[in-house]
């Protein structure tokens, strides 16, 4: 009996792995994020807003991969998801003499976001 899977909505056959271990040999040296791009755009995968679904596609070529069906290049770079990552943020120390009244424009927000922390170290 022919193995298939229905990963993410889409099912996966024996002829499908055959064309992924292509790609990956094919893109080996551009690695993990540019062959689910590609593995998306061969079966013609996009989303509604007409992106590939090269995120869709990672999930299926890691399932894979834990499968034994095929061997992935390394990653690029280090995986950035993980939250125990994130360092407390340290602000410089700055001095203001006077009243509030004198500094009109002065607003102090608290950063509980990620994208904010980011954004704050970049303008710092």
């Amino acid at each position: 009996m022919e193995q298939k899977w229905i990963l993410r909505g889409r099912k996966v056959k024996r002829e499908d792995i055959i064309v992924i271990r292509g790609l990956i040999e094919k893109y080996f040296h551009k690695g993990r994020s540019y062959i689910s791009c590609r593995l998306a755009r061969h079966w013609q995968w996009y989303q509604a807003n007409g992106e590939p679904k090269a995120m869709a596609c990672r999930y299926i070529l890691l399932f894979l991969e834990k499968q034994g069906f095929i061997k992935l290049p390394p990653p690029l770079r280090p995986a950035n998801n993980d939250k125990r990552s994130i360092q407390a943020l340290t602000l410089p120390e700055i001095s203001l003499k006077g009243t509030v009244k004198e500094y009109p424009f002065l607003k102090i927000t608290l950063l509980n976001t990620r994208r904010e922390y980011k954004l704050w170290n970049r303008i710092v």
